[in-house]
């Protein structure tokens, strides 16, 4: 049998120096996308066929990786000399089958 196991691993990125900034917009770019699913992301060199990790916003919208109509957007009227984007990744099935799915 096998278990599949889709852990939440929060992450947060900190912005400083943004005094005067009011809309912070997040993508997601990279070279390593799975080739079996263009919704998440590789090992640099594809070896682990049937998982890849997806990026997601905290509102549980994925961000996909190099795709100019996904991102994250923030927009408030008070502009903070400090923000933080917080996100989570999940390593998920990429669809190519396999049994390796463990907890992270």
């Amino acid at each position: 049998m096998v278990i599949k196991i889709r852990k939440k691993i929060p992450f947060t990125i900190k912005l400083t120096g943004c005094g005067g900034v009011n809309h912070l917009i997040t993508k997601l770019t990279s070279q390593y996308v799975s080739p079996y699913s263009n919704s998440m992301l590789a090992d640099i060199n594809n070896a682990q066929r049937g998982f890849g990790v997806q990026i997601y916003s905290t509102n549980d919208i994925a961000l996909i990786p190099n795709d100019a109509n996904s991102y994250y957007s923030v927009q408030d009227s008070s502009t903070p000399d400090t923000r933080e984007a917080n996100f989570y990744a999940v390593l998920s099935d990429d669809g190519k089958g396999g049994n390796h799915y463990r907890s992270i």
